[in-house]
């Protein structure tokens, strides 16, 4: 998502173009960074529901 691109001089007129980009691009920040911690916590959930896995197969291996 590049929405930066689309907001130059050009397009944005009045008395606070610059702080409308700033806003922008710290919203984008704040918005890619949030994407990498629910990445990295998907990551996680998928460790310890393998680690889980493991332990039930162990289980079932020692009640047979």
């Amino acid at each position: 998502m590049r929405l930066d691109r689309h907001g130059d001089v050009d397009t944005w007129r009045g008395p606070r173009p610059d702080l409308c980009r700033a806003t922008l691009a710290r919203n984008q920040h704040q918005l890619h960074a949030a994407a990498d911690d629910l990445r990295e916590h998907a990551w996680r959930l998928d460790q310890q529901a393998e680690e889980l896995d493991a332990l039930a197969r162990a289980g079932i291996g020692l009640a047979g």
